[in-house]
């Protein structure tokens, strides 16, 4: 945790081992967590506002391979003490929900939701829009594909909803590909060049 705090502290990059089982996940996690609740208190003295706040601090963006391997990390951060808002950001493929649209693959899938949701035809976008203004009341902090799937009684976008909360996270979850290819990384909301990236 130390060499986590110190290039945190200096900015630097890290490049951290430890053997399998070891706790490296919650470790990392952890430790960053505790490093932006410092530096979120240090600036309270400064700046009153909230939206001061999240400006001024990184935003934290934990990439892993799978999914799964995802939803095990955000398992284990809902059983400790750090309730950060988070998201998790996924493709149409694992997120959609619209009966017509989410068996559909690939260009086909993208294609009917962009139809869609240009023509304001997809209730399931549009609740995401309603949802827009009470993010943090309708949704825990900490949040899984399944709290996103649920969100409004089942009946708002996943896919969407995860996209909207990017604006207001303090932790995003994604898989690798995300960060890696840059024709995603340009869809997403943050810039990653401002954001601490635990790979």
């Amino acid at each position: 945790m130390e060499k986590v705090i110190e290039s945190l502290q200096k900015k630097e990059h890290a490049l951290l081992e430890s053997p399998t089982g070891t706790g490296k996940t919650l470790c990392l996690l952890c430790a960053t967590l505790a490093w932006r609740q410092h530096e979120k208190e240090k600036l309270m003295v400064r700046f009153s506002s909230e939206e001061d706040l999240s400006q001024r601090l990184p935003i934290i963006v934990y990439a892993s391979r799978t999914h799964s391997q995802l939803s095990q990390v955000i398992k284990e951060l809902k059983a400790t003490q750090y309730k950060p808002r988070t998201t998790i950001l996924g493709s149409r493929n694992q997120m959609c929900v619209h009966p017509r649209v989410k068996n559909l693959r690939g260009n086909a899938q993208n294609m009917m939701c962009k139809n869609l949701v240009s023509d304001h035809t997809c209730s399931f976008y549009n609740n995401v829009n309603e949802l827009k203004s009470g993010l943090k009341t309708y949704l825990p902090p900490v949040v899984d594909i399944e709290d996103l799937t649920n969100a409004k009684g089942g009946c708002a976008c996943p896919f969407y909803l995860a996209k909207e909360l990017q604006t207001i996270a303090d932790v995003v979850f994604m898989p690798y590909n995300y960060v890696i290819d840059p024709f995603i990384r340009q869809t997403l909301t943050m810039d990653l060049s401002k954001a601490i990236v635990i790979f």
